[in-house]
């Protein structure tokens, strides 16, 4: 009997040591797999970059809005921007799309006279799809 308990005791503790190995090798494929698709996907990195600035016009002789529209890439094509979901107007006086070059920058002047658009959020339509930034 004693003899039985000792070979259960050997043939329970092999099958435990062989459990570990397998998740081990499991989590080291896993992670190698991990790694290869984080390795060939594209970049995922922003196009473009926006901001929200204030600059003085001479036109209308106070500070007025601007969004900042700049390219992170080396050629990007602007088809359209819409400012809190549609719900903020901007000045359209540069007719798109718009190819940038690395650098470049679009202003577009928000809101009109006297009326300030909180801007909490942007879209940018490009040639690569559409980028969306948050502010607070």
């Amino acid at each position: 009997m004693q003899f039985l308990q000792t070979i259960f005791l050997i043939i329970s503790c092999w099958t435990a040591t062989i459990h570990k190995k397998l998740t081990v090798v499991k989590m080291k494929r896993k992670l190698l797999i991990a790694i290869g698709l984080a390795i060939s996907m594209p970049s995922i990195a922003s196009s473009v970059s926006i901001s929200i600035n204030q600059k003085w016009s001479s036109t209308w002789r106070e500070y007025v809005q601007y969004a900042d529209v700049q390219s992170t890439t080396d050629e990007i094509e602007i088809h359209n921007l819409e400012l809190n979901r549609g719900n903020c107007e901007y000045y359209k006086q540069i007719a798109l799309p718009k190819k940038l070059k690395y650098g470049q920058t679009l202003s577009f002047m928000i809101g009109t006279k006297g009326r300030i658009c909180n801007v909490l959020e942007a879209s940018v339509t490009t040639n690569k799809g559409v980028e969306k930034f948050r502010f607070k």
